[in-house]
């Protein structure tokens, strides 16, 4: 396998963005095959939005992996937060440190912002374990119904 290089999506990456996404959502069985049309334009709205990052993983220039985080405020945590919106990564790079590549430029992106934490809902369910257990060991902690990652 070639390196993976993680950067910052820009306007011109919208079509490979939301074919990332729509991989996601096919993977997690999000009921109805969502609709291309309408993540095309949510993701060009997303690129174009100050409080939105979106980071690509590629590997010999192929699109392998997708990360969006999302900035916000929360009184409970004193400050500016951010959510990480969605994490996929292809499979054939799973387990090779992708997810973890992706966490790191998270938390580097999060110091720059000035956010106090980062958070991402991931259900305790049977089925999702395996998320969870990652999350978990890349640092992120339980904080209510939420994980949440200190950065």
């Amino acid at each position: 396998m070639s390196s993976i290089a993680l950067r910052l999506a820009g306007a011109d990456d919208a079509e490979v963005v939301a074919t990332l996404i729509e991989a996601l959502l096919r993977e997690l069985g999000e009921g109805a095959a969502p609709d291309p049309g309408g993540l095309r334009a949510t993701t060009a709205a997303a690129l174009g939005a100050e409080a939105y990052a979106i980071f690509l993983a590629e590997s010999g220039g192929e699109p392998v992996g997708v990360m969006t985080l999302e900035a916000g405020l929360a009184i409970y945590a004193e400050g500016p937060i951010g959510t990480l919106r969605e994490l996929w990564v292809d499979p054939r790079f799973r387990s090779s440190g992708l997810g973890a590549q992706f966490i790191a430029r998270a938390r580097e992106h999060a110091r720059g912002q000035g956010w106090r934490r980062i958070e991402v809902t991931a259900p305790e369910d049977p089925s999702w374990i395996r998320t969870v257990d990652f999350y978990r060991a890349v640092g992120f902690r339980d904080a209510g119904p939420k994980l949440a990652l200190p950065v």
